[in-house]
């Protein structure tokens, strides 16, 4: 049985989470608090308050990209206004399909004449 997290702890967390302070910074104060400790005792706390998305942030805002996106849909940014922003007008390079099996047998193909000399390949 795993034991509890004394209620001392539990109250500091609680307030840490009102806070807005990130899991890692209360693990980091609190080893022992598992990271499923944490969002639990957040959603006991502090109900169905949402948590802020992860990953990278953008560069550049929304409204930016939209406008972008608009433009670049409308060919607005095909000419000299595109190019003096840096937009290149290009297609998609396409590539072949190819899956996980056929890039084992290309792979055991590659390392069987890795060190084919130009007269063995001509024979």
């Amino acid at each position: 049985m795993v034991r509890p997290i004394p209620t001392e702890v539990q109250n500091s967390i609680k307030l840490l989470l009102i806070e807005g302070l990130s899991y890692s910074a209360i693990q980091k104060m609190y080893p022992n608090a598992g990271l499923s400790t944490l969002s639990r005792y957040k959603r006991k706390f502090l109900g169905d308050s949402t948590s802020p998305k992860g990953g990278k942030q953008s560069k550049i805002s929304t409204q930016t990209g939209n406008y972008i996106a608009r433009n670049l849909r409308n060919g607005s940014l095909n000419g000299p206004k595109g190019k003096s922003e840096g937009f290149k007008a290009r297609r998609k390079v396409k590539t072949n399909f190819v899956n996980a099996t056929n890039k084992r047998k290309h792979f055991a193909w590659a390392k069987k004449y890795q060190h084919y000399t130009v007269n063995e390949w001509r024979k």
